[in-house]
């Protein structure tokens, strides 16, 4: 086997099934899109998306009985994500569609991994929720309300997307509305590290600006 020859569509498919598990993740976590990456949840949807791939591929050239070759690899690197997601019936009695008593024979690919899925989302979501409240409680504990709050403001206010700028402006005034300020103060330095990430203690920290 020549390696030089054989390896790269294998590589193709392995990148393709990773720059889906990166769509996927990105689409949920946004900006934690990195801290859902480089956990082991995160790694366990790359490794599953991975394997299927390079099992489609291999099933495919012995089907099609042609060598190695990188549309092949494309291809199947496209179409893999939809194989994942489907169900395979093997076998349906007469009258099963209608009735739902009737169970028919098939592998059921698309619960299974709709289910590693969400919990793999809910576990990265449970583990940056527990980071989020850490650094939250400890900005609540060392800066005033009013620098939180002053802080929120002026990002929301920098925002370039309307809608984008009035949604958090009403969710900033719903938070500032909280009775209990302890929470309050606790909530707003969530929102906050929400849509300033690794550059809230640098918004804190900055000189309020002039009044006039």
């Amino acid at each position: 086997m020549d390696l030089m020859t054989e390896a790269p569509p294998y590589l193709i498919v392995v990148l393709v099934a990773f720059a889906v598990v990166c769509a996927e993740l990105i689409k949920t976590f946004g900006g934690a899109f990195f801290h859902a990456l480089w956990s082991k949840w995160g790694w366990a949807l790359v490794g599953v998306n991975a394997v299927v791939a390079v099992v489609v591929y291999v099933i495919a050239r012995n089907v099609l009985n042609i060598g190695p070759g990188w549309f092949l690899a494309f291809c199947v690197g496209l179409l893999f994500p939809v194989l994942l997601r489907s169900r395979y019936t093997f076998f349906r009695p007469v009258g099963a569609k209608d009735d739902p008593r009737i169970t028919d024979l098939s592998i059921r690919v698309d619960e299974f991994y709709t289910a590693l899925q969400e919990r793999c989302y809910r576990e990265v979501d449970n583990a940056l929720a527990v980071s989020r409240t850490l650094r939250a409680g400890a900005l609540a504990e060392q800066y005033t309300e009013g620098a939180i709050l002053r802080a929120l403001n002026q990002v929301v206010a920098a925002r370039q997307v309307a809608a984008d700028r009035e949604k958090d402006a009403k969710y900033v005034e719903e938070l500032a509305a909280v009775p209990d300020e302890s929470m309050r103060r606790f909530r707003l330095a969530v929102f906050l590290l929400e849509i300033a990430g690794k550059q809230t203690e640098r918004l804190l920290k900055a000189p309020a600006p002039p009044s006039y």
